[in-house]
Formats: structure tokens, C-alpha cells, sequence
């Protein structure tokens, strides 16, 4: 049931951005801000779900993953009529999990592993970066064997570099030679192993090359082109989705998405679409084979449609993967995320001001994200994401019930608790008057009674009557008052219309 009340406040909000705009987090951070954004996750995520922890305090595991992996094992609140559960909910043990972690870490490009992010009906949605090339494996085994043999417990070789299209420092070792093979299938085993452990059977990668280059040489790899086939026991699903470089044109666009065509003729782009011919994806009536004449918007709205229908029909978790891992992933995990929880599907406890906090604080910063770096290039990715969560409020996002609900306009209804936490940002709580309507469950909740959505009023007309409204609402009003260098001004009339 989702609570009236937000546990985050307005100043909680702008505390996090301005520090997310100007520092790029390490599990090593001390930073107090970085710290209370941890603990914070880890109490909204606890108000619903039993989960155990792995610590990677030191960086161990991976530098740029949070400090604590906040692992979901069961929901609390889920009857068996509400949730059936499955042979995997709960099973999943952290002590094995690191294990199969610290075995598996090199497999992928920067260490970046697969992690379980959200919990859907018992099965794992996970993120990680793609598979890394034979320079990076082969230079970070070097790196641990010099380490170990040392005697110091030290975490993966620091990288300089802040962007997805840079290379860590091995690149400038040789290609494999032929007798270098079994470190290859020895490595890429225990990733399979850790894979299996998540329960994962489909694995969305939304790279648009095959493999990396850079300076002629092979710096990451993928599944879908893995040579003898190690990942055959898994559906995988090629979803080429421009990086975020591209953003900037996104920006340089007045932040308008329609009508924006990525360049598939780019030299680099050496892959397309590929998606395996299961029967529930006829249900989405779509054209496939256009993907390359589709605008940001309809790419972006298809492959959310493509994912939803994976986590809906799928008996097993999935894994969502660009390169790194920092930038096309987290948009995707925090649309399905946002997605789930306006369902009331997922995080049932928490109220917009905490979603919007969990997935800033998780999905975003504490995974890597280097805003600092997008925003000096204009590459506003994230600002995208909630750019995008209009289009996500259109019934055909829900898993559950139609979003939208009949007007109820409202002054009076407005909880204490809610606007108590806005009220030292006047203009916005000037602006959202809301109030709460219930109804009974869909038929994928049956005989479940639980309150809707709240609906909002004196918002555009487009963005009423939706969580999404709020939640872009409030990002775009958190951006203009915490003085954060996200150029909105061109699109300022757009939300503050009369």
C-alpha cells in the first residue's frame, strides 16, 4: 500500500543533486553526503523487502559500485495472493554470492559484475557492464597477481578515464595470442556461474557494436558475439541504443526528443536488432525491422515496451548491460523501476519524493554515474530519463491497470505530511494540489484492494492525472532552484505554462 507520508524532504533532494553535479562517487567515499545517500537507500529498500548485504566498502569488488550491494530476497508485504512467489525468491545467499563475485569480477569491462537491483515476483532484474576484451582481463589478472603476491588486499586498478568511449590503461597490451585462451573460458565460466546463481535467462545488451574498439584493438566484448558459445544457455537480446554522447544533441535540440534521429551510419555501429521470435512480443504490433527510422522517443518508448514484456512473461531474471554500465543502463533500470513502482508492483511503501531519491541516489550516482562529466559535455542523459517519464504514464507502460484517473481537483486534500516536506520550496507547493482516490485490484491482483496513484492538478495538461507528472515535475523544479548547470531555460515555458 503506497503511504501517504515521504520520508524525503525537498532539502534532502537538493543535498543529493548538488553533490551528484559536482562528484562522481566511489565505494570508498567518505564524503557525509555520499554516505547518508547509502544509508538512505538502504532504508527505503528495507521498508519492503528482506535483503542482506555485501560490503564493498573498500572497493574490492568493483570502485565504482556502491559501498554496500543492497541484495533483495523476498518482499515483505506480499501475500501469496498478491505476489506467487518462485522457486527463486529468497534463495540467493550473500557470503556465496561475493564468492562467485570476486571470482567473476574481471570478466566484465571495469569489474562492473552483475548485481540484482530490483525484485519482480521473485525474479532478479540485474545490471552490470558488457564483457571485457582480452587487454583489460589480461592487464587486471596481472594487476591481482602483482597485488597478491604482495601480500595487499588492493581493489581493481584505478582508471582515469570518466567516459563510456574511454579506455582503461591496459589497452595498450597486445591482442591474445591463441595459447592465452584458457584464462578466456576459465573467466568467462565463472561470470556464466554468477549469471546462474542470479537465475538470470535473458541478457538485454544495448551496445550498438559487437565488440569495442579503440586504436585498433578489441577493448570489450559482448555475449551475443562470443565465439565458442559459452552463452548459449541464455536469450539474448541485441537492443542498439545510441550512448551518451548522443545526449548532447538531445540538449542542443531545445531537449526535444521527438524527431531526433540517431546516425546508424556511424562506421562504429556494426550491429542491429535482434530479438528472438517469442509470442508475447506479437502482442506489441510492432515493426522491428524500422528501428533505424525511429525518433529518441518511439526507440526509447519500444524497447521499454520489449522490456516490460520480459520482466511480465519471463520465468527467469534478466540482465540489462550497455558498455560500462554507467549510462544507458541506469536509464533503463530507473524507467523500469519508475515504471514498476506506479504500478504498485514494486517499493509499495514509498511515496514520489522517495522513489525519486532511491533511484537518483542507486541507479545513478552511487553505480558510477559521472554527471559532472555529462553535464560539462552536455550529454544529459539523466536529464532525459525524467524527460521521458511523460511518455511511461501512457497505459500501455502498465503492467497492472490503466494509469490515468478521472479529475478530482482538490485544495483541501493536501496530506500535512507531504506538504510539510515542501514547505521551503513555496513554488512548488503553490503549484501541486492533489488529493488520493482508491479503487479495487486488476485482475493480475485479484480481490486486492489498495489505494491509487495520487492525481495532481495545476499541471500542464499532458502531465496530470500521473505519478510520472509529479516526478518530472518535481526533478525539473529541483534543477532550476539548486543552481545545478542543467540548461533548461529553452524549456521552461514548456513546463510552466498556463
Amino acid at each position: 500500500m503506497r503511504m501517504d507520508s515521504s520520508r524525503i524532504s525537498i532539502k534532502e533532494l537538493q543535498q543529493l543533486l548538488r553533490y551528484f553535479s559536482t562528484s562522481t562517487y566511489r565505494a570508498r567515499e567518505t564524503n557525509p553526503v555520499a554516505t547518508e545517500a547509502m544509508n538512505k537507500c538502504i532504508h527505503l529498500v528495507s521498508l519492503d523487502y528482506e535483503c542482506s548485504y555485501i560490503d564493498n566498502s573498500t572497493g574490492e569488488l568493483s570502485s565504482r559500485y556502491p559501498s554496500h550491494l543492497i541484495v533483495l530476497e523476498s518482499e515483505k508485504h506480499a501475500s501469496s495472493s498478491e505476489q506467487p512467489s518462485t522457486i527463486y525468491e529468497g534463495t540467493l545467499d550473500a557470503a556465496k554470492m561475493k564468492d562467485a563475485i570476486s571470482k567473476a569480477r574481471i570478466a566484465r569491462c571495469r569489474s562492473r559484475f552483475p548485481v540484482p537491483v530490483i525484485l519482480f515476483r521473485g525474479k532478479h532484474i540485474c545490471r552490470s557492464s558488457t564483457l571485457s576484451g582480452g587487454p583489460e582481463l589480461y592487464g587486471r589478472c596481472g594487476f591481482n597477481f602483482l597485488f597478491s603476491s604482495s601480500g595487499n588486499n588492493s581493489p581493481s586498478p584505478p582508471s582515469t578515464v570518466e567516459h563510456e568511449d574511454d579506455l582503461d590503461e591496459e589497452t595498450e597490451i597486445d591482442a591474445l595470442k591463441p595459447g592465452e585462451w584458457p584464462l578466456f573460458d576459465k573467466v568467462r565460466n565463472k561470470d556464466i556461474k554468477l549469471l546462474k546463481m542470479l537465475n538470470i535467462g535473458t541478457i538485454i545488451d544495448f551496445m550498438v557494436e559487437k565488440k569495442k574498439i579503440k586504436f585498433g584493438v578489441y577493448v570489450t566484448s559482448s555475449e551475443k558475439v562470443d565465439k565458442e558459445n559459452r552463452y548459449n544457455d541464455f536469450k539474448i537480446l541485441s537492443l542498439p541504443y545510441p550512448g551518451c554522447e548522443f545526449f548532447k544533441e538531445f540538449r542542443d535540440n531545445t531537449h526535444c526528443s521527438d524527431g531526433l534521429l540517431y546516425d546508424w551510419s556511424d562506421p562504429q555501429v556494426d550491429t542491429g536488432l535482434d530479438i528472438p521470435e517469442d509470442d508475447f512480443l506479437s502482442q506489441l504490433k510492432l515493426d522491428w525491422s524500422k528501428y533505424q527510422k525511429w525518433d529518441l522517443t518511439e526507440l526509447t518508448k519500444n524497447y521499454m515496451l520489449l522490456i516490460l514484456s520480459y520482466v511480465h512473461e519471463s520465468n527467469d531474471g534478466l540482465l540489462l548491460h550497455c558498455i560500462s554500465g554507467w549510462d544507458r543502463t541506469p536509464l533503463f533500470i530507473s524507467l523500469l523501476r519508475l515504471s514498476l513502482w506506479a504500478d504498485n508492483l514494486v517499493h509499495q511503501s514509498l511515496s514520489a519524493a522517495d522513489i525519486l531519491y532511491l533511484t537518483l541516489a542507486y541507479d545513478w550516482m552511487l553505480f558510477g554515474h559521472h554527471l559532472s562529466d555529462r553535464l560539462s559535455r552536455g550529454e544529459e542523459i539523466l536529464f532525459f530519463c525524467f524527460h521521458f517519464l511523460t511518455h511511461l504514464s501512457e497505459n500501455e507502460f502498465s503492467l497492472l491497470r490503466p494509469r490515468k484517473r478521472s479529475p478530482m481537483v482538490s485544495t483541501s486534500a493536501r496530506h500535512e505530511s507531504e506538504s510539510s516536506s515542501f514547505a521551503d520550496f513555496d513554488d512548488l507547493e503553490e503549484k501541486i494540489l492533489y488529493t488520493q482516490e482508491s479503487s479495487v485490484s486488476s485482475s493480475l491482483s485479484s480481490s486486492r484492494s489498495e489505494e491509487q496513484p495520487v492525481v495532481y492538478s495545476n499541471l500542464p495538461a499532458y502531465m496530470e492525472q500521473s505519478q510520472y507528472g509529479y516526478l518530472y515535475f518535481l526533478i525539473t523544479s529541483l534543477e532550476k532552484s539548486a543552481d545545478i548547470d542543467i540548461k533548461i531555460s529553452s524549456t521552461q515555458k514548456l513546463f510552466w505554462k498556463n
